[in-house]
């Protein structure tokens, strides 16, 4: 069994949730939220292995490489 954040997104009321749970794999995860919270249509999760490695990612990108890599976001969807 893994910890998994869940984030769900309720659309009628425009409200997101940030739900931990243990699950044996992500669609376990996902499916378990989206039975409790059977209102949101749809869910996304990270392992928590996966979660620290874009927390430290975050952590040490620099505010430059963060708004580069926005441009380049932002060229790719134009």
């Amino acid at each position: 069994m893994k910890k998994f954040l869940v984030i769900s997104y309720d659309g009628d009321q425009q409200q997101w949730f940030y739900d931990v749970v243990i699950a044996a794999d992500e669609g376990q995860a996902k499916a378990s939220i989206l039975e409790v919270r059977s209102y949101c249509q749809d869910a996304d999760c990270f392992s928590a292995a996966d979660f620290l490695k874009v927390a430290r990612s975050l952590q040490v990108k620099t505010e430059e490489q963060i708004e580069r890599d926005f441009q380049t976001l932002i060229a790719e969807h134009k």
